[in-house]
């Protein structure tokens, strides 16, 4: 099997376009921001973790000060629950999220005529390959083609 460049070519530009228009940046907006809440999110359970475990941590100490000195079976399990207790602490504390990279803040009114523009300079006869292939390389990272056997079928993913 195989696949002509025009029909690429088509249907990349016809991908890079649908993929610029307004609709498209907002729900990219949308999901960054989805992203950062999940991440938040993520931060304040494991911060809620440690806090617990730290009281958990403090509750075995007590516990073991409590305990009669004479007691000794007694006494080696609650110190063995304080010290399970304490690598429970030292591992969240290990384990931290990162913190996500300083984000740039972007307005999205400074997308809003991206995709008219963007069309206009696309089919604007002045245009040569070059640029338009330059203009891909700047926005598109990779592009995999897979054949479906079945269908018959040449599949481009666009990253």
């Amino acid at each position: 099997m195989t696949f002509g460049g025009s029909k690429v070519d088509a249907a990349v530009a016809r991908e890079l376009l649908r993929a610029v228009e307004p609709l498209a940046i907002e729900a990219t907006f949308e999901a960054e921001r989805m992203h950062r809440e999940r991440q938040e999110d993520q931060r304040h359970i494991h911060d809620l973790e440690r806090q617990q475990a730290r009281y958990e941590a403090s509750l075995a100490e007590r516990r073991y000060a409590a305990c009669d000195p004479d007691n000794r079976l007694i006494a080696a399990q609650l110190e063995k629950n304080w010290e399970t207790a304490l690598r429970r602490v030292r591992d969240l504390e290990v384990r931290r999220p990162a913190e996500s990279p300083s984000t740039i803040e972007v307005d999205p009114g400074t997308f809003a005529n991206l995709a008219d523009n963007l069309q206009a300079a696309w089919e604007s006869p002045d245009v040569t390959m070059r640029v338009r292939q330059q203009l891909l390389r700047t926005l598109i990272a990779d592009i995999v083609v897979d054949v479906d056997d079945e269908v018959r079928d040449v599949v481009l993913t666009i990253h």
